[in-house]
């Protein structure tokens, strides 16, 4: 009895010493099983983080990048409109440009067209004047021969005149020397009376034949004075 008796009580020793093994490799197990939930909840929790830093930082990256792109498209935008503004001052510019030389060009036309203008004015004025000049040169021209031909006919009329008197004189100065020669001394004729025409050639007559003239000669155009 006694040997079953220990026997009971080794058994339940047995029995309490495996449960007490059990419950502390349970209560082991339940450590680990803490410990490894924990490690498992603080492995998630860096993946977590890493996955959310680096989602953060894939999000950032993506942010920067469309900052960067809405950046340079706002360059681009402001680059494209200061290249627009400086085309379309230059094009401004070169409107005006143009403008100008036009308007130079323009200028210097009407200029050119008025110096060619006065030009032809003054060619035709001048033309005219020439016209003119010789139109009252060939006036004065035949006028002249016309008035030298009466001066000539006048002049070659004086001198058929001048030489009939001469020839008169000449008879008549003939005829006093013959008076003469027949008077006496007291009777001796006086000094000749000389005479000038038109044309400055003089001419003598006798006294005894020249004081019984008439002033009716004088007509015949011929001027003479007394040489006293």
């Amino acid at each position: 009895m006694i040997s079953k008796l220990e026997k009971l009580l080794l058994g339940k020793e047995e029995e309490e010493r495996k449960a007490a093994e059990k419950a502390r490799r349970d209560a082991e197990l339940a450590k680990f099983d803490r410990l490894e939930s924990l490690l498992i909840s603080q492995q998630e929790a860096k993946v977590e983080k890493e996955k959310a830093k680096k989602e953060a930082a894939e999000k950032a990256a993506l942010e920067a990048a469309e900052a960067k792109r809405r950046g340079d498209e706002d360059k681009l935008a402001k680059l494209e409109s200061l290249i627009l503004a400086q085309k379309d001052e230059q094009l401004k510019r070169e409107a005006a440009a143009d403008a100008a030389r036009a308007a130079e060009k323009a200028a210097a036309d009407a200029q050119a067209a008025k110096i060619a203008e006065e030009k032809k004015a003054a060619a035709e004025k001048a033309k005219f004047m020439l016209e003119a000049a010789q139109k009252a040169r060939e006036e004065a021209e035949k006028k002249a021969a016309a008035e030298a031909e009466e001066t000539k006919k006048a002049h070659e009329k004086a001198l058929a005149e001048a030489k009939a008197a001469a020839e008169e004189l000449e008879k008549g100065k003939k005829a006093a020397e013959e008076e003469a020669a027949k008077l006496k001394p007291s009777d001796a004729p006086k000094a000749p009376i000389k005479f000038k025409d038109a044309v400055g050639r003089k001419f003598s007559f006798p006294w005894e034949l020249c004081k019984t003239w008439k002033v009716s000669l004088l007509d015949n155009g011929i001027y003479f004075y007394a040489d006293t």
